[in-house]
C-alpha cells in the first residue's frame, strides 16, 4: 500500500514539475523584450550564452548581466557606476516574465517580435535628427512606449544634465518635449544640410502667437542631434511660449478643440483600438450622414480605412495640424479627385468639436484604394492602423489571390463570394435553430398555435437575420447597399420577431395561469390575464420602434411621434384607457377573483351579480345565474361598491311568498313547518342557514319570507335545485289549502312574476 502511494505521488510530483516548467517556459531569455516598470518603459535586448544572459536598456544607459536556471534569472542591473539587484521569472510559456528590480520596483515585459521593435534612429542631417526626434516623441505621446529609446538617442543633453540620473533626464525631455507639442511647423522648415556643427530653427506657437528656439548639433562622430536644454532654461522658455497662461493637460485633445486634437484623438485611438481606444478613434469622425442604424459598423469601418488611407500616405508630423482654436477653417491633409481627406468643426457652434469631415468619412472606402499606390514609398507614419478581421481578410487575400482583389459595383470579387458562402450558411443554419426553437416552444407550451407555417416561418427568418448582422462589418459591405435593404430587412424581422415574441409571450402566459389556478389567490389569474395584454402592447410597440430604427428614422423623432401620438390617442381612448387603469386596480386591490360570485349595485356598472370568468384588458367577464354572460368595462366596476360571496358555492337564495287563499292561522304554520322539514330534509340546502317564517300582513295577503343558501357546484345545479324547491312549496300549499299570490321574489331581490 504504501509502495502504491509512494508511486502516486511521484507522478503527482513529475506532472506538477512538468506543467510548472511549461508555464515558465524552457529556460529561453533571448531576443527583444518590451520592458515596463513603474512609471515607464524601455526596450532591452537579451543574449543568452548557456546559463549567462547579458542585455542592455539604451534609454536608462543599463547593463544587466546574471544567471539563468530554468525560467528564473537573477541577475545584476549596472546604471551610473552602481549596481542593483534583479530577478526575473519567465511566464506565458516564455512570452512574457515578472520580476523585482532592488531600484524600480516592480517588473514586467513583453517578448516582442523582430518586426515589432523599432528601427535604429537616422541621424545623418539636421533634418534627418529633428524629424526622427519630433516623430519618436509623438508615437510615444500615442501610447507607442517603444520609441523611447529613438526619442534618447536623438536628443543631446547638457553635461550637467549627464550627470543627473537617467530619470531626471528622461523627466527634462518630457518638458520640452510639451514645449514642442504646442508648435505648428512641418518637417521641411528645417534645413536638410549645414555647414558648422549648429542649426537654430524658431518653431512658431499659433494661439497665442509665440516661438521655441531649439538647436540641433553634430558631435564629433557626425552624428546631428537636438540640444535639449536644461531645467532652467526650459522653465524660461515656458513662460515666454505660454504667456502667463496653463499648459494644456495631457488629456485635453479628447475635447476636440483643434484640427490636431481631432488627429492626435484619432491616431491614439487607432494605438489603442482593441482597448479603449475603439470609441476615442471613432469620436473624431463626424458620423451624423450615417444611418443611426450602421453608425456602430460603419463607424468602425470608416476609422479602419482613414487609418489606412494615413499609413498610405506617410502622414508623420502631427505639428504639421493647426492647432489654432480660433481659425476655423476646414483643415484639408489629402486632396484626390476621388475624395479628400478633411478636418473640419462638426457644427456651426463655437465650441463645436472638431472631426474628420461627413464627406471623408463617406468616401473613406475610396480614399484607402485610391492611396494603396502610396503604401511603402514614405518609411514612417504616425500611429497603428487596426488589424480588423476584414482588412487581415483583404490582406490574406491579396498575398495569396490577388485576382480576387478585382472590383466591380464597388464589391471586390473575394468580398462577393464570401457573401454568398455566408448567405447560403446563414439560411441553413437558420432552418436548423428555428426548427430546434420551434421543438421547444412546442414543448414548452405543450400545444402550438393554429397557424404553425407562421410561426415557423418567423423563426426562421429571425434566426437568419440574427446569424447575418455581424456580416455587412466583417464584409465592409458598402453602405450605399445597406440603405437599400435596411429598411425592408429591418420591417421584415420586426414582424417575425413581434410574432415570434407573441407566441412567446402566449406560451408562458399559459404556463403562468396553469400556475395562478393551483394557488389559494385568485388575484393571481386576474394577474396573468392584465399581464398578458400588456406584454402584447409592448410588442406591438417594440416592433414599430425597431423597424423605425432600421428605416432610419432618429430615435429622437421616433420619441417625439410616439409622444405626440400618445396625446391624440389618449384623448381618442379616454374610455380604453380607463378600462385598462381599472384593471390594474381590480388586480392591486384584489376584490375578488376569478371563479368568484359577487353582487354589485348602482354606478355605472347597473345591479348585477354572478361568477367572474376573468378580467381582460378593457372589460371583466360575469356569467349571470341564468348562464348568460355579462362585458362589465373595468372602469365602472371598479368605481362602484363589490359585494364578494366568494367561491361559486353555496349560492343564495331568497324567497317571498304571498298567502291569498284559504289563509288560516293553524294552515299557515303548518305549511311553514312542513317546508322547515322538507327544506332541513333536502341535501341541496346547508344545514343551518335556512330561514323561514311570516315577515308581514299587507293588503293582498300574508307575506311568508324563506332565505337559504344552496350548495349549487354550478348554474345547473342550483336551477335543477331552485326548480324542485319551487315544486315542493306549491304541492305543500296545494297540500293545506293554501293559494299563492302572484309575486315570487328571487334570491337577488327582483321581484318576478308568478304567472
Amino acid at each position: 500500500m504504501r509502495t502504491i502511494a509512494a508511486r502516486f505521488i511521484a507522478v503527482l510530483a513529475s506532472l506538477l514539475t512538468a506543467v510548472a516548467a511549461h508555464a515558465g517556459g524552457s529556460g529561453d531569455w533571448a531576443g527583444q523584450w518590451d520592458l515596463r516598470w513603474n512609471g515607464g518603459s524601455a526596450f532591452v535586448k537579451f543574449t543568452q550564452d548557456g546559463a549567462t544572459v547579458t542585455g542592455e536598456v539604451e534609454l536608462l544607459g543599463s547593463r544587466i548581466k546574471g544567471g539563468a536556471d530554468g525560467g528564473t534569472l537573477v541577475a545584476t542591473r549596472s546604471e551610473g557606476g552602481r549596481a542593483y539587484a534583479l530577478r526575473l521569472v519567465l511566464e506565458g510559456g516564455g512570452s512574457s516574465f515578472i520580476g523585482r528590480d532592488e531600484v524600480r520596483g516592480w517588473v514586467t515585459g513583453k517578448r516582442v517580435r523582430d518586426g515589432d521593435a523599432p528601427e535604429a534612429a537616422r541621424l545623418d542631417s539636421p533634418r534627418a535628427a529633428f524629424v526622427e526626434f519630433v516623430f519618436a516623441a509623438t508615437q510615444v505621446r500615442l501610447g507607442h512606449d517603444g520609441y523611447w529609446p529613438r526619442v534618447v538617442k536623438a536628443a543631446e543633453f547638457t553635461p550637467s544634465a549627464l550627470a543627473q540620473p537617467a530619470e531626471e533626464r528622461l523627466q527634462q525631455l518630457r518638458e520640452f518635449i510639451a514645449l514642442v507639442e504646442l508648435t505648428t511647423f512641418r518637417y521641411w522648415e528645417v534645413p536638410p544640410h549645414a555647414d558648422g556643427d549648429r542649426v537654430s530653427v524658431a518653431l512658431e506657437r499659433l494661439h497665442p502667437a509665440g516661438e521655441l528656439p531649439i538647436e540641433i548639433h553634430r558631435n564629433e562622430a557626425g552624428a546631428w542631434r537636438v540640444a535639449i536644454p536644461d531645467r532652467s532654461a526650459i522653465e524660461a522658455l515656458r513662460k515666454s511660449l505660454v504667456a502667463g497662461a496653463a499648459l494644456p493637460s495631457q488629456q485635453s485633445f479628447r475635447k476636440l478643440q483643434s484640427p490636431r486634437d481631432c488627429m492626435h484623438a484619432f491616431l491614439a485611438g487607432m494605438v489603442d483600438w482593441h482597448r479603449n481606444g475603439r470609441a476615442l478613434a471613432v469620436s473624431a469622425l463626424d458620423l451624423s450622414e450615417l444611418p443611426e442604424a450602421l453608425r456602430d459598423t460603419d463607424g468602425e469601418l470608416a476609422a479602419g480605412y482613414i487609418g489606412h488611407a494615413l499609413q498610405n500616405i506617410g502622414f508623420d508630423c502631427l505639428q504639421s495640424v493647426s492647432d489654432d482654436p480660433t481659425n476655423r477653417d476646414p483643415c484639408v491633409l489629402f486632396e484626390h479627385p476621388e475624395g479628400s481627406i478633411v478636418i473640419a468643426p462638426s457644427g456651426p457652434a463655437p465650441d463645436a468639436p472638431w472631426r474628420f469631415s461627413a464627406a471623408t468619412v463617406a468616401n473613406a472606402r475610396r480614399l484607402d484604394f485610391v492611396t494603396r499606390p502610396l503604401a511603402g514609398m514614405q518609411p514612417r507614419a504616425l500611429g497603428s492602423p487596426p488589424s480588423s478581421p476584414y482588412f487581415a481578410m483583404r490582406d490574406f487575400v491579396g498575398a495569396h489571390a490577388p485576382v480576387l482583389l478585382a472590383r466591380r459595383l464597388g464589391f471586390e470579387a473575394w468580398q462577393a463570394l464570401a457573401l454568398l458562402v455566408l448567405l447560403v450558411a446563414s439560411f441553413v443554419a437558420g432552418r436548423v435553430a428555428a426548427m430546434v426553437g420551434f421543438a421547444l416552444m412546442r414543448r414548452a407550451s405543450g400545444s402550438v398555435e393554429p397557424d404553425t407555417a407562421l410561426v415557423r416561418g418567423s423563426l426562421w427568418a429571425l434566426a437568419t437575420g440574427l446569424m447575418l448582422a455581424p456580416v455587412p462589418g466583417l464584409l465592409a459591405i458598402p453602405h450605399r447597399y445597406l440603405l437599400a435593404v435596411m429598411p425592408v430587412a429591418g420591417a421584415l424581422l420586426s414582424v417575425a420577431a413581434a410574432i415570434v415574441a407573441w407566441h412567446l409571450v402566449s406560451v408562458g402566459c399559459d404556463r403562468l395561469a396553469r400556475v395562478a389556478s393551483r394557488t389559494s389567490s385568485s388575484a393571481d389569474d386576474l394577474a396573468v390575464s392584465l399581464l398578458r395584454g400588456c406584454l402584447r402592447v409592448g410588442v406591438v410597440a417594440g416592433a414599430c420602434v425597431v423597424a423605425a430604427y432600421f428605416s432610419s428614422i432618429p430615435a429622437t423623432h421616433v420619441l417625439a411621434g410616439l409622444g405626440i401620438g400618445g396625446i391624440g390617442i389618449a384623448f381618442a381612448s379616454q374610455q380604453t384607457i380607463a378600462q385598462f387603469f381599472g384593471a390594474g386596480v381590480l388586480v392591486g386591490d384584489r376584490a375578488f377573483g376569478v371563479g368568484d360570485w359577487i353582487q354589485c349595485n348602482g354606478g355605472a356598472a347597473g345591479t348585477l351579480s354572478g361568477v367572474v370568468e376573468g378580467v381582460g384588458f378593457r372589460s371583466t367577464r360575469i356569467r349571470s345565474a341564468d348562464g348568460s354572460v355579462l362585458a362589465v368595462p373595468n372602469a365602472a366596476l371598479a368605481a362602484v361598491t363589490i359585494v364578494n360571496l366568494g367561491p361559486k358555492r353555496p349560492r343564495p337564495l331568497g324567497l317571498q311568498l304571498t298567502v291569498t287563499q284559504g289563509a288560516t292561522l293553524d294552515r299557515v304554520e303548518r305549511f311553514i313547518a312542513s317546508l322547515r322539514e322538507r327544506m332541513a330534509a333536502n341535501p341541496a340546502f346547508i344545514a343551518g342557514r335556512t330561514t323561514i317564517g311570516v315577515s308581514g300582513v299587507g293588503r293582498d295577503g300574508i307575506m311568508v319570507q324563506c332565505n337559504a343558501f344552496l350548495d349549487a357546484k354550478d348554474d345547473g345545479a342550483e336551477t335543477d335545485a331552485r326548480h324542485a324547491f319551487l315544486v315542493e312549496i306549491l304541492a305543500v300549499a296545494d297540500e293545506h289549502g293554501l293559494g299563492l299570490g302572484p309575486q315570487l321574489v328571487r334570491g337577488d331581490g327582483e321581484a318576478r312574476s308568478n304567472a
